[in-house]
């Protein structure tokens, strides 16, 4: 009698943890803030911008990623007439091709990069009038997938 092994394995790690200083928006601690609109850090980040507001925004540089491939996931509670610009830009304020969202309803939001020179986390309002609240928003290093099969 013949018999066949058939296994198949798959690994897959993900490290790293919520390396962002105030993760929770409980006091905006390490959040910069930039633009005319308001923001407010008590348990969420909140961002209103009215017809004449220029661009608000909030962003964090996270500095453990170095290399490899990172996930940003942007949990939105609301977002009232208007929408958010989320994901990763680099220092000079430029967003990484691919690993941006334009977001204009509750959800979570996850968004990877794999160029760690766009290591900043941004949220930032799109049109003339926006009002949006987020519950958290956390980052992880995420690790290739490899699998193996034998037969």
């Amino acid at each position: 009698m013949r018999r066949a092994l058939l296994c198949i394995v798959v690994f897959c790690m993900v490290t790293g943890g919520f390396a962002l200083s105030d993760p929770d928006f409980n006091n905006g601690s390490g959040w910069t803030t930039n633009g005319s609109g308001d923001v407010t850090f008590n348990g969420r980040c909140v961002i209103s911008k009215n017809l004449f507001d220029t661009v608000t925004e909030v962003y964090q540089q996270e500095p453990s990623f170095s290399s490899g491939t990172w996930k940003a996931t942007f949990y939105v509670d609301t977002v009232t007439m208007g929408s958010l610009q989320i994901g990763w830009q680099n220092a000079s304020a430029t967003w990484k091709s691919g690993s941006n969202q334009t977001v204009s309803s509750a959800g979570t939001y996850e968004i990877t990069c794999d160029d760690s020179s766009y290591n900043w986390v941004v949220i930032q309002t799109v049109g003339s009038i926006v009002t949006a609240s987020l519950e958290s928003c956390n980052t992880e290093a995420v690790s290739s997938v490899d699998s193996w099969e034998l037969y």
